[in-house]
């Protein structure tokens, strides 16, 4: 069962002060990205190596009972051209 939240409770909640000013910014960003998704090219990644990229995220994480799918792939794309990551690293020999 997948919860559900009342349409535009997170953007009520970004104007209170219940929230970090960093929070603020990194969920302001997530809401403007889903209500207006563009489709720019892959940078990272080749047009091939994103397309394998999407069938491993749609095989892992199916969102068939979603009405607009998250772009999980483009997010990946994006946080790797950016290096923005979630502070782990591989380290490689």
């Amino acid at each position: 069962m997948n919860p559900t939240y009342p349409k535009g409770i997170t953007s009520r909640l970004l104007v209170t002060d219940l929230v970090t000013s960093k929070t603020r910014k990194v969920l302001g960003a997530r809401i403007a990205a889903y209500e207006h998704p563009g489709a720019p090219e892959p940078d990272p990644f080749t047009s091939e190596e994103f397309r394998a990229l999407q069938a491993v995220c749609a095989r892992l994480i199916p969102q068939s009972d979603h009405d607009r799918p998250i772009d999980l792939a483009g997010a990946i794309d994006q946080r790797l051209a950016a290096s923005k990551t979630n502070g782990w690293r591989v380290v490689l020999p």
